[in-house]
C-alpha cells in the first residue's frame, strides 16, 4: 500500500531558537500550524511539527501503533533539532502536552507549553472497560460520531479516526497519560498551561489537578468559548498572544 498522508510534518526554518510542537491523540500538524506559523513569524524561531506514527493516514496504521512509537518519535524529533538549535522550547496539544512533560524530564527543557493537556479527561471512568476491551476489539463506530467537516483535510480526518472507537490505542494512551501523571512532580522548570472552560475532552478541573501535582513555576491562562483543539478555535488568537508573551519572557 502506498502510504498517504493527509498532514505531513511541517517544518518552518528560523533562528537558532527553536520550538517543538507536538498535536493530540488521533489528530495531526494541522491543529498546530496556527500557532507554529505565528512563532515563526513573530519571533523568527524554528518550528517543528512532527507527525506523530499511525497518525494522519490510515485507519489501519493507527492501529498497529502504541505510546512506545509516539515517544519515540518525539524523542528523535528533539534529538535532531539539538543538533542545530541553541534553545529548545516543547509545547503540545491534549496528548501532545503529556508528550511534552515526559520529554521535557527526559532532556531537562526547562519551558513548555501546555494546551489543554489531557492529564485529566472527560472518559477517565471508562480506562477498566477500555482495558478489558483492548484484549479482543480493535475498533467499532462511534454511536454518535462528530459532526460532518467541509474542510477536506477535517472530513479525511474524520473518516479515518474521528468516527471509531480504538481500544488498544485508547489503552495506551491511558497508559502514557499514567506516565506522564508520575512525570509531573519531577518537572522543575516554567510552563504555560492553557485550558478552556468550555474543552468538553479536558475539564478545567485539569487546572487545579497540575497547580497541586505539577513541580515547577507555572502560568494558567483561562479561555472561555474554545472547545478542545484550542490552538485552532475561536480564541486562537489569544492562545498565540499569551506564547508569544510566555516564549519572549
Amino acid at each position: 500500500m502506498i502510504e498517504l498522508v493527509i498532514y505531513p510534518s511541517q517544518f518552518l526554518k528560523g533562528s537558532e531558537k527553536c520550538f517543538l510542537l507536538i498535536h493530540g491523540y488521533t489528530g495531526s500538524p494541522y491543529e498546530m500550524m496556527y500557532i507554529a506559523e505565528g512563532i515563526n513569524r513573530n519571533l523568527g524561531w524554528t518550528v517543528r511539527v512532527p507527525r506523530l506514527p499511525g497518525h494522519s493516514t490510515f485507519t489501519e496504521d493507527f492501529l498497529e501503533t502504541t505510546k512506545r512509537d509516539w515517544k519515540r518519535r518525539i524523542f528523535d524529533e528533539f534529538l535532531g533539532m539539538k543538533s542545530c538549535c541553541k534553545e529548545i522550547v516543547v509545547g503540545g496539544l491534549s496528548m501532545g502536552g503529556i508528550l511534552s512533560v515526559i520529554l521535557a524530564n527526559k532532556f531537562n527543557v526547562n519551558k513548555i507549553v501546555l494546551y489543554a493537556p489531557a492529564f485529566l479527561t472527560a472518559f477517565q471512568k471508562y480506562i477498566p472497560l477500555t482495558m478489558v476491551l483492548s484484549t479482543f476489539l480493535r475498533r467499532t463506530k462511534k454511536r454518535n460520531p462528530p459532526k460532518e467537516e467541509e474542510d477536506p483535510i477535517k472530513k479525511k480526518l474524520r473518516e479515518e479516526y474521528w468516527v471509531y472507537n480504538f481500544y488498544k490505542q485508547s489503552w495506551e494512551f491511558f497508559k502514557l497519560q499514567f506516565e506522564g501523571r508520575k512525570n509531573l512532580p519531577r518537572f522543575s522548570g516554567e510552563a504555560l498551561v492553557v485550558v478552556s472552560k468550555s474543552d468538553r475532552t479536558v475539564p478545567i478541573t485539569v487546572k487545579d489537578y497540575l497547580d497541586k501535582n505539577m513541580g515547577g513555576r507555572k502560568k494558567f491562562v483561562i479561555l472561555e468559548k474554545s472547545q478542545h483543539v484550542l490552538t485552532v478555535d475561536v480564541e486562537k488568537e489569544k492562545v498565540l498572544e499569551e506564547t508569544l508573551k510566555f516564549l519572549k519572557g
